[in-house]
């Protein structure tokens, strides 16, 4: 069970975000569905995760020629 703050936040119960798939850093967005009812939801980021795929693929890439220093992987992964 969550109470929720008089600015409106709640704590998402640990179970319930691991059931969900939920990470620290996910955007989510909640919508009534009636009087008492909430649903939360992930907000898909499929750009996000093409960029990260090909932040890693990089990453690999540049790596394993040793071209890769601390802070081109920095940059690669913002």
């Amino acid at each position: 069970m969550s109470w929720m703050t008089v600015k409106g936040q709640v704590t998402i119960p640990k179970q319930v975000r691991e059931q969900a798939g939920l990470q620290p850093g996910d955007q989510i967005e909640a919508m009534a569905e009636g009087p008492g009812s909430v649903l939360v939801r992930r907000v898909p980021q499929p750009n996000a995760a093409r960029q990260l795929d090909a932040a890693i693929a990089e990453i690999r890439r540049r790596g394993l020629s040793g071209e890769l220093t601390a802070d081109d992987v920095i940059t690669l992964t913002r």
